[in-house]
């Protein structure tokens, strides 16, 4: 067995014995778990290999192989998660080769940090891209990314979003929600066609994948597949590379910026406790197009 342990990792050896040093909560576990099949799912779609134990090892050749896609705090968790995944499963060789993996090579900083708008240029040349590809995940990317774009949504809240077509009103359900009084749930209404439009169809991919993925129908593998394939989009054909599915909700604050929505009714709309959030971290007016397609239905906070 390999015993190339980093140190401060979650694996270490006591009496010639490998062990897990983790006093992690049955929540962080869970969580683990879902972000470790998440990847091993995407691998088994992207690699042909045997179903032996070599099977694990490529696994975390696979994923450092990528590691320069995730900032070095996403990795660490990814590292954290995969690490435990493996040990649990009684894959020790593949988990100490995971827990050996270091944050070099991951994305600083300046590489991490997604574009706070897309210019009208570069939409256009998304749009082109995938009206021009036959590809089923194409068609996702750009609804997904619409969808953000017109409401504002981060682009995991999408799988539990519920639309009342009679009111016109989407409920979302926040997905970062750290202080106690946070609000939990947020309500918009869709004010035009477009927005209307881009809501109905992806509720409508989001159903079909559901039914076509019974057996796992998680939203975070439809996500990272509409991620990845944005990676592979903006590589080919934009001009700005850092674009990403998180710019649409940049764009979406740079436009309310622009239409002078206020910026405690801003906050609301994006789920955020503070407005100093997005007046800050977020898409700049200047880049904004003096207009957005939703307003701030509920709930009210006293």
């Amino acid at each position: 067995m390999v015993k190339t342990i980093r140190e401060n990792n979650i694996l270490f050896f006591q009496d010639g014995e490998l062990k897990l040093n983790t006093r992690a909560s049955a929540k962080t576990l869970e969580q683990y778990s879902k972000i470790a099949q998440t990847l091993l799912r995407s691998f088994e779609r992207n690699a042909r290999t045997p179903e032996d134990e070599t099977r694990w090892n490529d696994f975390v050749r696979w994923i450092e192989a990528r590691k320069s896609r995730w900032g070095k705090r996403s990795f660490r968790l990814i590292r954290a998660a995969v690490t435990t995944f493996l040990f649990n499963l009684g894959h020790e060789n593949a988990a100490v080769m995971m827990s050996a993996v270091g944050i070099e090579g991951c994305a600083g900083a300046s590489d991490r940090n997604n574009a706070k708008f897309i210019s009208n240029l570069d939409l256009a040349r998304l749009e082109r891209a995938v009206s021009e590809s036959r590809g089923v995940w194409s068609r996702r990317t750009l609804a997904l990314f619409r969808a953000c774009l017109y409401t504002g949504l981060r682009p995991i809240e999408w799988g539990e979003a519920v639309f009342d077509e009679e009111s016109s009103i989407l409920k979302v359900k926040n997905a970062k929600v750290k202080e106690k009084d946070a609000p939990t749930e947020r309500w918009l209404r869709i004010e035009t066609d477009e927005a209307r439009a881009a809501v109905m169809e992806i509720l409508r991919l989001r159903a079909r994948w559901e039914q076509e993925q019974w057996q796992f129908p998680s939203w975070e593998r439809f996500r990272v597949g509409c991620s990845e394939t944005m990676s592979k989009i903006k590589a080919a054909f934009l001009k700005k590379k850092n674009i990403d599915l998180y710019t649409a909700r940049h764009q979406f604050v740079a436009d309310a910026k622009s239409a002078e929505v206020p910026q405690q009714v801003l906050a609301l709309m994006l789920g955020h406790n503070s407005h100093w959030t997005a007046r800050q971290n977020y898409g700049p007016r200047k880049k904004g197009r003096g207009v957005i397609h939703v307003s701030y239905a509920g709930p009210v906070r006293v």
